[in-house]
């Protein structure tokens, strides 16, 4: 239970907050696996596994303008990380747009 830990440093609770995200996700329960990640993004604000998890949340629920502007933002924020190029990519490839799409990885 998330609620649980009180005494758990930030990163241990950023990272119980993205687990639980992950399953939500995988549930279909992408307005509170959103919640889950923004959480974690509170406690840990460089945490590339939150920052492109909300950006596959808001997908899953049909934003796909946040959805490429928070991808856009972690691309931006971890340059030398593979996982948001290759969701931007994704996301880009989903919407038609396979140029785009190339570029972004």
């Amino acid at each position: 239970n998330v609620k649980r830990l009180g005494r758990v440093s930030a990163s241990n609770r950023a990272e119980a907050h993205v687990a639980a995200a992950c399953v939500l996700l995988q549930l279909g329960r992408s307005l509170l696996a959103r919640m889950h990640f923004g959480t974690a993004l509170a406690l840990k604000p460089r945490h590339v596994t939150a920052a492109v998890g909300i950006s596959l949340a808001l997908f899953d629920s049909g934003q796909v303008k946040a959805a490429r502007m928070a991808l856009c933002r972690a691309v931006a924020l971890f340059p030398c990380e593979g996982a948001p190029r290759v969701a931007l990519s994704r996301l880009l490839l989903q919407c038609g747009k396979r140029e785009a799409a190339w570029r972004a990885v």
